[in-house]
């Protein structure tokens, strides 16, 4: 479930995502949300609390929700160690383990065009 509070410009988007399985998907699906109920005014991001992932190495971390300037669309990325804000990468379905479901939780402030 999800929902959001707007105030002005301002957008509060709350998510938990539970009881998601890989049923479908390759391991090089990237995983993303669609619906977001606002378009971004820039790029935002947010810290994303993840369960049951793994081939997530200790050099990588800050998993995050990323919306991009202009879009409607959450891309859940993750950061390499000491190589800066280029190195966010996808988390994909790769990163799940695959005998057991998972599940995400965010909140994340952003600003929107309208």
């Amino acid at each position: 479930y999800a929902n959001y509070t707007k105030v002005g410009n301002l957008v509060r988007l709350t998510g938990n995502f539970y009881a998601l399985a890989s049923t479908g998907m390759n391991t090089s699906n990237q995983i993303f949300a669609h619906g977001v109920p606002f378009t971004a005014d820039g790029t935002q991001v947010c810290f994303a609390r993840l369960s049951y992932f793994n081939n997530i190495d200790n050099t990588q971390f800050g998993t995050h929700w990323q919306i991009n300037n202009g879009e409607t669309v959450l891309r859940l990325l993750k950061m390499d160690d000491n190589a800066g804000a280029s190195s966010n990468t996808p988390v994909n379905w790769g990163h799940i383990q695959s005998q057991n479901y998972f599940g995400i939780q965010f909140t994340m402030v952003y600003i929107t065009t309208q």
